[in-house]
């Protein structure tokens, strides 16, 4: 198997043969080391040159300020709060020669950065925690109430100080993005199955094997001691994978579009993670079994309601059930190749058990303040999800098969 990534990360530029066949295209400067904020300055070097304009786009004034101090002598910076409105990003005016856009702090400033600057077609680069689609070219907007994705530029470098202090809820959402990666690797094997969609089975391996060993050596290790951890695997992560949206980023980011909860997408993916690799199992075990879905005028109507939109606007955003041979052949593979599903997802199932403990331990409550999550947006955000968000994995099969629409009650 190649080497996609160096644990020193300081540069990775240019394509790599790989074993399946095809090139591996990874042109994104990387910098994830102690005192690397200290470094900023000849870090962008390579990406703009001195004294041109920055933007600082933040959601963590912590470290926009951190940032600040270390390159404001060498460029001519502004710094810009971030918001996720579709409209607000595209009324925040900056200046004309602005050259980079850094996004500073979580998803919020991520995605926005990455929608402004393909905007202004300027490099962005992501200052922040690796989440698993940090470096993609997606990013993730509202839009006058709904979150919809759009195909935007790959960020062109990713730095983060591994002497920045983590809040709790940080190493939860850490810990949760690599963790839920276990699903999103069994999501990759499911689409390239039933979409014949591209495959690289050294890149499914690698995403699989990354996640359940920081899994297992978490659970050796104290606490204290995971954060570098946590933080080297979601970058390989977020390098190798570039955030394939699978049954868990789809429900985690309806939950937010349901909830006005403050849970991070991180520690929302882990928790999907975790309910879909049983409820997957449930489905392809059971395929003869199932309710008979409510029509979609019902499922436009629910949808509708529920995000405040009308039904002209809804109708655009569902997903169509499939059905005659296109129905037959994929409900074929799933019996043909249950055993090797089920025994991916009794992999993942059995590592989720521990990965959970692991996850409430690291709340100052033992996680209790998850409870707050209530059945009942659960159970919608699966049955919406592969509407609102797009995807290709066995959630959306399962969705195009009619029988997610049992879960809208």
């Amino acid at each position: 198997m190649i080497n996609f990534c160096s644990s020193k990360y300081s540069e990775l530029l240019g394509s790599h043969e790989c074993d399946c066949g095809k090139t591996h295209q990874f042109f994104v400067r990387c910098l994830l080391e102690h005192g690397a904020f200290e470094r900023m300055g000849s870090f962008l070097e390579g990406l703009t040159p001195p004294m041109s304009r920055v933007v600082l786009l933040y959601d963590d004034e912590q470290i926009m300020s951190e940032i600040y101090a270390h390159i404001k002598r060498d460029y001519r910076v502004v710094t810009v709060k971030a918001d996720d409105d579709k409209k607000q990003i595209e009324l925040v005016a900056l200046p004309e020669d602005t050259k980079l856009i850094i996004a500073i702090g979580g998803v919020k400033a991520i995605n926005a950065a990455k929608y402004k600057a393909y905007l202004l077609d300027i490099p962005t680069v992501i200052a922040a925690l690796p989440g698993y689609g940090a470096l993609s070219n997606f990013c993730v907007i509202n839009d006058g109430g709904l979150y919809l994705t759009y195909i935007v530029n790959e960020p062109k470098g990713f730095i983060f100080d591994l002497d920045s202090k983590l809040s709790d809820a940080n190493m939860a959402s850490l810990f949760g993005t690599v963790a839920a990666r276990l699903n999103s690797a069994f999501e990759i094997y499911a689409a390239a199955l039933l979409n014949k969609s591209e495959f690289c089975p050294y890149i499914y391996g690698a995403i699989s094997d990354i996640a359940a060993k920081t899994i297992l050596d978490a659970a050796k290790m104290p606490f204290h001691a995971l954060k570098d951890v946590l933080i080297e695997s979601a970058l390989k992560l977020a390098l190798i994978g570039k955030g394939e949206r699978g049954g868990e980023v789809q429900c985690a980011l309806t939950y937010s579009m349901l909830s006005s909860s403050e849970f991070s997408l991180g520690e929302l993916e882990f928790v999907f993670a975790a309910i879909l690799s049983p409820l997957y199992k449930s489905h392809i075990m059971r395929r003869k079994s199932f309710m008979p879905p409510p029509d979609n005028n019902y499922r436009l109507a629910q949808i509708a309601e529920f995000f405040g939109i009308s039904e002209h606007k809804a109708i655009r955003l569902i997903l169509p059930q499939i059905s005659g041979k296109e129905a037959a052949i994929a409900e074929y593979k799933i019996r043909e190749y249950t055993k090797d599903l089920t025994e991916k997802l009794d992999k993942n199932i059995n590592l989720y058990r521990l990965a959970f403990k692991i996850f409430k331990r690291l709340y100052f409550d033992d996680g209790y303040s998850l409870e707050s999550l209530e059945s009942g947006d659960v159970s919608l955000c699966i049955a919406f999800a592969p509407d609102l968000i797009p995807g290709g994995g066995m959630l959306t099969a399962l969705k195009r098969l009619g029988e997610l629409d049992a879960y809208i009650v």
